[in-house]
């Protein structure tokens, strides 16, 4: 997507204590499959520990402590102004991050590894919070 506002959800399954990475928020199509969203200048993400990097700079934002299983994370994508909020169990831990919109369409991206499992909801009925007002399924 390049425009409009959307939100979506993310439950976290299993998260082993310190194994591996894991970052979850939005990416550009010209990502590389090879890089952590968030840690090139074409996406936005958050990371186990509560901190949220965004176009290469680490912890560019950090939230109130991160997330661990059990946690559902929401993401509201505004693309319109280029600002992502996330908030983890319906609490907003960070608000409006800013990223760079120079690379036009983006999409939810996620980078796990060692046992991390985690699943996404895109459709209202399938989410466990409501969406921000004006903000529609991805």
């Amino acid at each position: 997507r390049s425009a409009g506002k959307y939100y979506w959800e993310v439950k976290i399954v299993t998260l082993p204590a310190n194994e591996g990475s894991v970052a979850v928020g939005i990416a550009s199509r010209a990502l590389s499959l090879e890089v952590t969203p968030g840690a090139d200048d074409l996406g936005c993400a958050l990371d186990r520990f509560g901190n949220v990097h965004c176009d290469k700079v680490r912890n560019k934002y950090t939230a109130s402590g991160g997330f661990a299983a059990g946690d559902t994370l929401g993401f509201a994508l505004d693309l319109d102004l280029g600002r992502l909020t996330i908030s983890r169990n319906g609490t907003v831990v960070i608000a409006n991050a800013q990223f760079s919109k120079a690379n036009g369409t983006y999409f939810p991206a996620l980078n796990l590894s060692y046992g991390i499992q985690m699943t996404a909801a895109f459709s209202r009925s399938a989410w466990k919070y409501v969406a921000p007002t004006g903000f529609t399924n991805f």
